[in-house]
């Protein structure tokens, strides 16, 4: 499952990053650049939690509360007054955080 979640913020990143390049509305560009931040932290966090899978995974489910925390920062950024907005990448920041917390409910369950 935390390989899902890696796929998806990985494509979530490059969308990001695509948008970013093509925004010129200056608001939007520092919402995208702080997300693009985040997304940066999230490539980095979910690699690391699927590492310690099997061996740590109270530090697997850590790093994955990381990378939860950072997608969710990344969709509030929109939502700051006063230039608050729709996020265009809400489904996308919405599908990370669930697929990481599928996966840390399962490490969970296993003790």
């Amino acid at each position: 499952m935390l390989e899902a979640a890696l796929i998806k913020a990985s494509t979530t990143f490059d969308q990001v990053k695509k948008l970013l390049s093509k925004t010129t509305e200056p608001v939007l560009k520092q919402c995208l650049t702080d997300c693009t931040e985040l997304y940066g932290l999230i490539v980095k966090e979910i690699p690391e939690a699927i590492q310690n899978v099997g061996s740590d995974n109270n530090e697997a489910i850590h790093q994955g509360d990381w990378a939860i925390t950072n997608a969710d920062t990344c969709e509030g950024i929109f939502s700051d007054e006063p230039n608050k907005r729709k996020s265009p990448i809400t489904a996308n920041n919405i599908a990370v955080q669930h697929l990481v917390a599928i996966a840390e409910d399962i490490l969970a369950s296993l003790g």
